[in-house]
């Protein structure tokens, strides 16, 4: 798992820079660069690449639509 977990992060670090959107394209293509060297194939590793945007933006963002569909929004208490 550590070796997951270290490819994820660097995934992750590779999509910071603002020059797409969501990161999309960069998070893959360091997908794309470090899978291989543990034997996986370019096909999983791009799976796994849009199962962690989905997991880290769509899920949040669906969450939260639903949310505010329904109405219910955090209360927050008022200080005097």
């Amino acid at each position: 798992f550590a070796t997951l977990g270290w490819i994820r992060s660097a995934m992750l670090f590779a999509a910071l820079p603002p020059i797409t959107v969501s990161g999309l394209g960069l998070r893959e293509g360091a997908a794309l660069l470090l899978f291989p060297a543990y034997g996986v194939s370019p096909g999983a590793a791009l799976a796994f690449s849009l199962l962690v945007f989905v997991e880290g933006h769509l899920v949040p963002g669906l969450v939260g639509s639903l949310l505010e569909a329904i109405g219910r929004r955090p209360r927050h208490s008022r200080n005097l």
